[in-house]
């Protein structure tokens, strides 16, 4: 990567360095772990690596979504997606067949 030579991109969790999750820790793993965490990551430019963090506004998001398309439903699929109403398990629960495991 330029200005850094070769990157290995890694990370354990927001809480502890050390902690180790996979991707196919159980959910209330990754519920615990994941608990009132927002949006981090790390901004690679010039040679320098800078923490950042992202608040993220879903009323906002929907609202602004809901104002701007002229999609019919666009609020309820807004709300849906926006606000993140799916669960782990719905998701995995619609994935996993697809990756040849049972649900």
């Amino acid at each position: 990567m330029d200005g850094f030579g070769e990157v290995v991109f890694c990370h354990a969790t927001p809480r502890d360095d050390a902690e180790v999750v996979v991707v196919d820790s159980r959910l209330d793993r990754w519920t615990e772990v994941l608990a009132g965490q927002g949006a981090h990551w790390a901004l690679l430019a010039d040679g320098a690596v800078t923490m950042r963090h992202t608040s993220y506004d879903a009323d906002a998001a929907c609202a602004l979504v809901t104002e701007e398309s002229s999609c019919p439903e666009v609020a309820e699929w807004a709300d849906y997606f926006l606000r993140a109403r799916a669960s782990d398990a719905d998701a995995l629960a619609v994935m996993a067949p697809r990756d040849g495991r049972p649900v």
